[in-house]
């Protein structure tokens, strides 16, 4: 391929044009098989043949871009050689001193100069060949005129390759700066959920340390206690055994003039001062056996730590309030998070005047912001975001039709927008994400957060959450739609 694009568009490996190109983690690519064949090769490390910086085989990314870049440089650079060929078939080979004057000689008509430019079928003729029949109703221009005029049309479209060649490698280069620049986001996004975990790590740490300081002083105030306990019956038990030595010592007196006299010195009142004694010593003592517990914390510790974790994370999904705005077809609780639909007849997903659905009070024209409803087990609903003047992007649910999404511009031309979604696992509770930044709107199974389905929007104007709790279908559909606080 001889184009400028040349070098932007070869396999540095095979030195082709790129087949099946992939990327490697350092922004230089090559082709699929070309690397796969060289990491075989180098089987004790895989390093990149231009950088030699280390790479994994999972790291490698195909290259769309580059393949789609590729294919239309192909094309484009096909075309031109096409023209070249077709230039070079009807072009007269140039005088040079190699050329005698003879070669622009009519070969039909001896001595007759090729001086006319035939622009019917493209052929050099001399007078005579212009008045033979073959060329009757053929427009002709004298070389030089003709020579001049496609000159000028090579030259425009020598231009509009060069401008197309130059726009193709504007679009690499500027490809390349989106990768450098997604991949510093990418650094910056790392940065903040390392900085956002370790807030967390930090909040758990003390909390654990904080736990564990309360345990500790429990065991020394319960420990404490026993071994008060322990020092006193150790001091009662001391004081029996030295009555039990006395008492033995006395019944191995054999004389009774000697025993007698103990008696009437000491053993009387000691023996009195034993018998007397209303419970054993033993009795009188309690052993403490004080449970040590840490209370609730014991067996819900990682329910409480995370109710006070809430307090710390920022932010939260906002808790943002309904409008009552007198819908005949709507009930909004008066905490402003729910809302029910009446008894009143009306036909769900249709024309405005059927489809009832409440606003929150706040609107939105950029930054991020994140909602959780409760839809539990209802079988029809719709949670989106809106305008306030047409219902803009909704995930909607019927127990008939499944789950889809929706852009309805609340007109009667039936032209409305709907994407159909398969959910193996009913959600309980839809995340609403509204990026205005990028004009998204994103839908989460709110209770493990795997992406439900997204859409593209116009969010330039304000917007806000919108529900619908659907129809009441005789009662069996009359649970509201509750926004989630945290």
């Amino acid at each position: 391929m001889a184009s400028g694009l040349f070098h932007q568009i070869q396999c540095p490996i095979c030195l082709n044009d790129f087949t099946d190109p992939v990327s490697l983690p350092c922004d230089h690519s090559f082709c699929r098989r070309c690397i796969t064949i060289d990491m075989e090769i180098n089987s004790d490390a895989c390093r990149c043949p231009e950088c030699r910086s280390t790479f994994t085989r999972r790291e490698m990314r195909d290259n769309r871009l580059l393949r789609n870049i590729v294919e239309a440089a192909r094309r484009h650079l096909e075309e031109h050689e096409t023209l070249r060929k077709r230039v070079d078939r009807t072009a007269p080979p140039p005088v040079t001193q190699n050329n005698s004057p003879s070669d622009l000689m009519c070969p039909k008509h001896d001595d007759e100069k090729l001086k006319l430019f035939c622009e019917t079928d493209l052929k050099l003729v001399c007078f005579i060949c212009r008045e033979e029949d073959q060329h009757q109703g053929h427009k002709f221009k004298p070389l030089k005129d003709a020579a001049e005029i496609k000159r000028t049309e090579t030259k425009e479209a020598r231009d509009m390759l060069l401008e197309e060649d130059q726009a193709l490698t504007d679009l690499i280069q500027k490809q390349r700066e989106e990768i450098r620049m997604t991949k510093e986001r990418s650094k910056v996004l790392s940065a903040q959920i390392s900085a956002q975990f370790e807030e967390m790590h930090q909040f758990l740490r003390e909390k654990e340390e904080e736990l564990k300081r309360r345990l500790e002083k429990e065991e020394r105030e319960l420990v404490d206690g026993m071994e008060d306990t322990v020092g006193r019956i150790e001091e009662l038990l001391s004081d029996g055994r030295e009555e039990q030595g006395v008492l033995l010592s006395a019944l191995e007196i054999d004389r009774c003039d000697k025993l007698l006299v103990w008696w009437s010195e000491d053993g009387q009142s000691l023996v009195e001062g034993i018998q007397c004694e209303r419970l054993p010593k033993a009795e009188s003592l309690v052993s403490l056996s004080e449970n040590l517990s840490l209370g609730p914390y014991e067996s819900y510790l990682q329910f409480f730590v995370w109710k006070e974790m809430l307090g710390i994370i920022k932010p939260v999904p906002h808790r943002h309030i309904l409008e009552d705005k007198n819908d005949p077809y709507l009930k909004v609780f008066p905490s402003g998070r729910a809302v029910q639909r009446t008894t009143k007849k009306g036909v769900f997903g249709t024309k405005k005047g059927e489809t009832s659905f409440a606003f929150i009070k706040e609107s939105f024209t950029h930054g991020q912001h994140y909602w959780e409803v409760e839809v539990g087990e209802k079988s029809s609903w719709a949670v989106g975001v809106t305008d306030h003047d047409k219902l803009n992007t909704a995930l909607v649910f019927t127990s008939d039709e499944g789950y889809c999404i929706g852009k309805d511009d609340d007109d009667d031309d039936d032209d409305d927008e709907v994407v159909m979604i398969d959910i193996r696992d009913k959600p309980r509770k839809i995340g609403v994400y509204m990026d205005c930044d990028r004009n998204k709107v994103l839908f989460y199974n709110a209770d493990n957060m795997s992406l439900i389905g997204k859409a593209e929007c116009n969010l330039k104007m304000p917007h806000s959450l919108c529900l619908s709790p659907g129809m009441y279908q005789d009662g069996s559909n009359s649970d509201p739609l509750t926004i989630c606080w945290y």
